[in-house]
């Protein structure tokens, strides 16, 4: 099994391919570890709305 890569991180949380992140893979990851997918969060808001 591999590690992935920080690209494959951050498509498989939903964020966009353009996407501004570190140079370095260890931020990166980092970075997508402490993240709310942009997907989830739109949903949370959307569920917040609606119940307001």
């Amino acid at each position: 099994m591999r590690m992935l890569s920080a690209n494959e991180a951050l498509a498989a949380m939903s964020f966009p391919a353009d996407t501004k992140r570190p140079d370095n893979h260890r931020l990166t990851m980092h970075m997508a570890g402490n993240a709310v997918p942009p997907l989830a969060g739109q949903k949370i808001i959307e569920a917040v709305m609606a119940a307001a």
